[in-house]
């Protein structure tokens, strides 16, 4: 046998030995063990579920928030937008005119 095999028999009888202890010296029954584990596993589904509820619950609440907030962003852009877009334009323009003023300036001096 090598040195694997031997490792794995040792492993199988210990856990031969654990199981047969436990049976041996379990304080319950095997079907009231099975039920209280049962009755854990269903406790522990529900809290998850209600946890899992709660968790849905708060993030739908988080993305209306997120939601409204953009919607109000998206609002003040479209009421402050046009304002910046006139103010843009008229800089453009008395620019522009400020350049041809100025073109003409020099052609009436040469």
């Amino acid at each position: 046998m090598n040195n694997g095999s031997k490792s794995f028999l040792a492993f199988l009888l210990g856990a031969i030995a654990g199981a047969s202890l436990g049976l041996l010296f379990a304080p319950k029954k095997g079907e009231e063990t099975r039920e209280d584990v049962a009755e854990w596993l269903k406790a522990k589904r529900e809290a998850g579920t209600e946890t899992l509820h709660e968790w849905r619950e708060k993030s739908g609440e988080a993305l209306n928030e997120l939601k409204d907030k953009g919607t109000e962003v998206v609002e003040d852009l479209k009421e402050k937008f046009p304002e910046q877009k006139e103010k843009v334009v008229s800089a453009i323009r008395a620019g522009r005119d400020a350049l041809r003023r100025n073109s003409k300036h020099e052609e009436v001096e040469a």
